[in-house]
C-alpha cells in the first residue's frame, strides 16, 4: 500500500544521502585520513602541530559532536576517532595501515556499524601496541626512564652530584652546559647503567629556578 511504498523511498532516500558520510567513515576507519572538503564528518583534524606534548592526539583530532550520526551511539563513535588516531600513528611512522576492509552500506541497525568498528578497532590497536613493543622497544624505554628519573639505580647520580658540584654552585647563567653534559656522561658510563642502550638520550637542562621555587 501507500504507506509501504512510502517506507522504501524514506530508506531509499536516507541510504543515498548517508553514502557520501560513508565514504568519509571508510576512509577513517581503514585508512585514518579525513576526506572532508565541506566539513561534514563527525572527525576534524587540525593542522600539524609543530612539537608533540601529552595533549597532541587528543588537539589534532576532535570529534563534532553536532556531526555524529544517529546510527552511531557515543561509544561506538569515541572508538571511531580513536582507530583512525591509530591509523595515523602507523601511517606517520611509515607503517602499513592496510586492514581488512568490508565496504560501509546504510542500515538503521547501529549494531552493524559497533561490530565493524570493534573489528577494526581491535586490528589497529594491536598493530600499534606490536610497534610499540616490538620494534620500538617500549618497555627498554620504560626502564631507563625507571632507571634516571626515578633513580632506580642511583650510583650515576651520586657520581654525577660529586663531580658536578663546583659547576652546580654557580648561578644558572655562568653555568657551562657542555662540560655539565660531558660529567652526565662519564657518571653514566662509569656506573651499572653503562650497558642501557638509551644512555645517550640522558641530556642536560638548565631552569631559572631552583627545587624550592
Amino acid at each position: 500500500g501507500g504507506e509501504q511504498h512510502s517506507a522504501k523511498l524514506f530508506e531509499f532516500l536516507v541510504e543515498r544521502a548517508a553514502t557520501p558520510y560513508l565514504g568519509m567513515l571508510e576512509k577513517w576507519l581503514y585508512q585514518g585520513v579525513v576526506d572532508d572538503p565541506y566539513s561534514e564528518f563527525m572527525v576534524e583534524e587540525k593542522p600539524n602541530r609543530p612539537y608533540f606534548d601529552d595533549s597532541y592526539w587528543e588537539k589534532r583530532f576532535l570529534t563534532r559532536e553536532a556531526h555524529i550520526p544517529a546510527f552511531l551511539d557515543r561509544e561506538v563513535a569515541s572508538k571511531v576517532l580513536t582507530t583512525g588516531k591509530y591509523l595515523t600513528v602507523l601511517r606517520e611512522c611509515g607503517e602499513s595501515v592496510e586492514l581488512p576492509a568490508r565496504k560501509l552500506t546504510y542500515s538503521s541497525n547501529g549494531r552493524v556499524y559497533a561490530q565493524i568498528t570493534n573489528e577494526v578497532y581491535t586490528a589497529a590497536s594491536a598493530k600499534v601496541l606490536a610497534l610499540l613493543t616490538e620494534q620500538k622497544n617500549l618497555m627498554e624505554r620504560l626502564k631507563s626512564v625507571k632507571r634516571y628519573f626515578l633513580t632506580d639505580r642511583g650510583d650515576w647520580l651520586v657520581q654525577f652530584l660529586d663531580t658536578a658540584h663546583e659547576e652546580l654552585s654557580k648561578e644558572t647563567r655562568f653555568i657551562n652546559k657542555a662540560r655539565l653534559e660531558s660529567l652526565l656522561s662519564l657518571a653514566v658510563v662509569t656506573s651499572v647503567s653503562s650497558s642501557d642502550e638509551y644512555r645517550d638520550d640522558l641530556t642536560c637542562e638548565l631552569m631559572p629556578c631552583s627545587a624550592l621555587d
